[in-house]
């Protein structure tokens, strides 16, 4: 994204999966915001192989009004595609990375450059979100960039977000670890780097800071997003003896 602020609002994370995909973007930009982030599950548009509904999508690209911006989410989340067998959550690895790349590629054509910034899954780092490893996560996410540059050369690609399991836990910690390995092995597979913050917001510039030496411990920096805000939550209280 570029170096000025953007308001944007995030969906949600089940956009027409149990339910009749909604109008929402009237209601987003007379809130101000002129950027929207979506999720879309695998399962969703291609339900068999080689068979896809473009309803969804279809329904959210309708909506669009010139200068709209649109982040869309793709969760690897299958009944046939994925080890896991899900619809929804958690995400899963390919069972045919080619097979994977194949839809990626067809969905950011069908939007036929009508979205900005693509994102495969999201915080990886979190065992309720993704089920694969770390090497699995940066084996997707290259496949992912590269599918999303073949058919869309001018989108940006969102690395999936760092959330507060990652902000919150110490040096060495398994999720930093998951982060550190991805941040290696996926370097050119993304163009900004997605940030979750949702504690206290005195601590946004210490995040901020903490995710940038993320990546310049392996010799790089990228543009960091916000991809999630809603600090603090309800446990950052403490709760009252009385």
């Amino acid at each position: 994204m570029d170096d000025h602020i953007k308001l944007g609002i995030v969906r949600g994370i089940s956009y027409g999966v149990f339910g009749k995909p909604d109008a929402f973007m009237p209601q987003l930009r007379a809130l101000g915001a002129g950027l929207a982030r979506v999720y879309f599950t695998w399962n969703q548009i291609e339900p068999e192989a080689g068979r896809y509904d473009w309803s969804a999508v279809d329904a959210l690209l309708d909506q669009l009004a010139p200068g709209d911006e649109l982040w869309v989410t793709v969760v690897s989340a299958s009944r046939w595609g994925t080890q896991q067998a899900s619809d929804f959550l958690p995400a899963s690895p390919p069972k045919d990375l080619a097979q994977y790349a194949r839809f990626i590629e067809a969905l950011v054509g069908h939007c036929s450059g009508r979205v900005q910034y693509w994102q495969c899954n999201n915080e990886f780092s979190n065992p309720g979100l993704w089920s694969g490893t770390a090497d699995e996560y940066a084996v997707l996410a290259t496949a992912f960039a590269d599918a999303v540059r073949a058919a869309d050369p001018a989108a940006r690609i969102a690395l999936g977000g760092c959330g507060f399991d990652v902000l919150s836990s110490p040096a060495g910690s398994p999720q930093r670890a998951t982060f550190d390995t991805v941040l290696n092995r996926a370097r050119d597979a993304f163009d900004l780097f997605a940030v979750h913050l949702y504690d206290d917001p005195s601590n946004i510039p210490g995040h901020i800071e903490d995710v940038r030496s993320m990546m310049r411990t392996h010799g790089y920096e990228k543009p960091v997003v916000v991809g999630e805000y809603g600090g603090p939550t309800s446990s950052a209280f403490r709760r009252s003896s009385r």
